[in-house]
């Protein structure tokens, strides 16, 4: 680990002097494809310090006739923390164009240490993952898509044992079964202390009018899944999740003097408002969390889990203030909920923070970025690459 991040730090200086990170390779007038690698580090209030190597390829595509997300795309990325975080992923875009099709595909493996809260009591537990996860849509019309999604995992979630004796009434919370025993074991409670898998398919619709596509500064995407997941399709529960996200990108135009320089001086406002949901038996690992380094920044990730979630944030984004750096400033709130009675204001949790962003990549607006949230549980650090939303 102490390699990793001395070759970084040595790496880093090297980089961000270049004019860009990535490099370009031009096809045609209208064609290009990008590549892009570098090492990272990256920290949370949770995870500590990680460092990280990102490999990217992407076509960089001007031609009128290419739709939202057409453009092919290809990521790989390792990461390790010195919490004994590690994570591997190594997800495509691939456009059909002749066909107006587009499979997108993620397969993932992650381990990391987490925590759960009961009545404030806080549970360390280690999760292990393995994901392939994907969906296949037809592009209808510029900017309308729908298709099939789907998810095979593996998880499993593992309490420490000189804790088992001490905790294993308050993991039974998390058991779907009405007839609990008196004291139940932890072996007993789904996704605890043994594999488990999760096998589920179901439709996806996308409306998708934000541009350029890297780094929107305007239009609206909405997005809907629904999966099923079920024995007969391998799974070992049934249940479904229904996840809906909405966002709204508005730019603030800077007057012409300011609009004509470079970079441009426009201002971004973006919200997010994002719907999990789910149904039936459902395990440990797929209800929904609150908290992290996204939508409820300031919270730690998983703080708050139930069956249902909805949240909101608004985050504005400045122009380049100083070289490649600009600055975000955000609102958010959230609740988890069971029922709808369960929504009273007592429930609803707020957060807020500002950040900076670097760009790797002034052209596409490929940023690193720094943020610090704020709740009422305290203060949460976030550095990452990519943004939250």
């Amino acid at each position: 680990m102490k390699k990793c991040l001395i070759l970084f730090f040595i790496l880093i200086p090297l980089c961000a002097f270049a004019r860009e990170y990535a490099l370009y390779y031009p096809v045609n007038d209208s064609l290009q494809i990008g590549f892009f690698g570098a090492p990272y580090a990256s920290f949370s209030s949770e995870s500590s310090w990680s460092a990280g190597l990102s490999v990217m390829i992407f076509e960089k595509n001007l031609s009128s006739n290419i739709l939202a997300g057409q453009d092919f795309q290809m990521r790989a990325d390792i990461r390790y923390s010195i919490e004994e975080e590690k994570e591997f992923f190594l997800e495509s875009r691939i456009p059909f164009r002749n066909k107006h099709q587009v499979l997108n595909t993620r397969l993932e493996y992650k381990t990391s240490p987490r925590n759960f809260y009961d009545s404030g009591e806080k549970i360390p537990y280690t999760r292990e993952q393995y994901r392939f996860l994907g969906d296949w849509s037809r592009i209808f019309t510029n900017n309308m898509s729908a298709g099939l999604t789907w998810d095979i995992s593996g998880f499993q979630n593992t309490v420490p044992s000189l804790l088992r004796n001490d905790t294993g009434t308050v993991l039974s919370l998390l058991r779907n079964d009405t007839d609990l025993d008196p004291n139940p074991s932890i072996p007993d409670i789904p996704g605890f202390d043994h594999f488990y898998r999760a096998f589920g398919i179901g439709p996806i619709f996308l409306y998708n009018t934000r541009m350029p596509h890297n780094f929107p500064v305007s239009g609206v995407l909405y997005k809907a899944e629904i999966l099923l997941y079920n024995k007969l399709l391998l799974s070992d529960f049934n249940f479904v999740t229904l996840k809906q996200e909405f966002q709204y990108i508005y730019k603030i135009n800077a007057p012409t003097v300011l609009r004509s320089s470079s970079p441009p001086r426009d201002h971004i406002l973006a919200t997010q408002i994002l719907s999990l949901n789910t149904f039936g038996n459902t395990p440990f690992h797929y209800l929904p969390e609150q908290g992290g380094g996204s939508l409820m920044r300031g919270l730690e990730s998983g703080r708050f889990i139930d069956e249902q979630f909805l949240g909101a944030q608004t985050e504005y984004r400045s122009p380049f203030i100083l070289w490649r750096i600009s600055a975000v400033c955000f609102l958010a709130t959230g609740i988890s909920y069971q029922e709808l009675n369960d929504f009273s204001p007592k429930n609803v949790n707020f957060t807020g923070g500002f950040g900076l962003r670097f760009a790797l990549d002034k052209q596409e607006r490929v940023n690193a970025r720094a943020d610090i949230g704020f709740s009422k549980d305290g203060m949460q650090i976030y550095l990452k690459f990519g943004e939250s939303f």
